[in-house]
């Protein structure tokens, strides 16, 4: 436990998440929200105050801007800012901020609750290129790395609603 918490504190620390490249944003918050569940019976309530705090205000809310489509990041992309991709870059994106949010919901759950809702729209562009047998356009390796951001969404999902919304039956996912 206190090395994990330790590891957990220190990205805590960061003074930022390098949210203008969205694998970073959506990995930070998959890796923040993670930590604090796995963590979160372990810690005092000061020390989970501190991490669901740096989870909530200083990566959830700046990167979630992208679902409102107010993400400010490369200059050489007008659609950056923007969760309407076909690639993996959308569904570790939209994950990071699913798992995210669902780890911080009781600190702000109107808020939260927002931008699962707005990232799940989101996720469905990657997951519609599952179709029509479930590979993935980008290869074997970001179809694994498109999967396993897909799964940390779906498991959320079931945790704490009880369905995935229809997502694992999207068209060529299923299969």
């Amino acid at each position: 436990f206190d090395y994990g918490y330790k590891e957990l504190e220190n990205i805590a620390q960061f003074p930022d998440y390098n949210i203008s490249t969205v694998h970073d944003g959506g990995e930070w918050l998959q890796t923040m929200a993670i930590g604090y569940d796995w963590l979160y019976h372990g810690m005092t309530q000061e020390q989970r105050d501190y991490i669901a705090e740096r989870l909530l205000n200083h990566c959830l809310k700046p990167f979630s801007e992208a679902v409102y489509g107010r993400l400010k990041g490369r200059e050489d992309s007008s659609d950056w800012g923007n969760l309407k991709w076909f690639t993996n870059m959308n569904t570790i994106s939209a994950a990071g901020i699913v798992v995210g949010a669902a780890a911080v919901a009781d600190l702000d759950p109107e808020y939260c609750f927002d931008v699962i809702s707005k990232a799940l729209y989101a996720i469905e562009y990657p997951l519609s290129q599952c179709a029509p047998g479930g590979g993935w356009i980008e290869g074997p390796n970001y179809w694994h790395y498109h999967n396993e951001s897909a799964s940390y969404v779906m498991m959320t999902l079931r945790e704490m609603f009880g369905s995935f919304y229809g997502l694992d039956k999207m068209k060529g996912y299923a299969q």
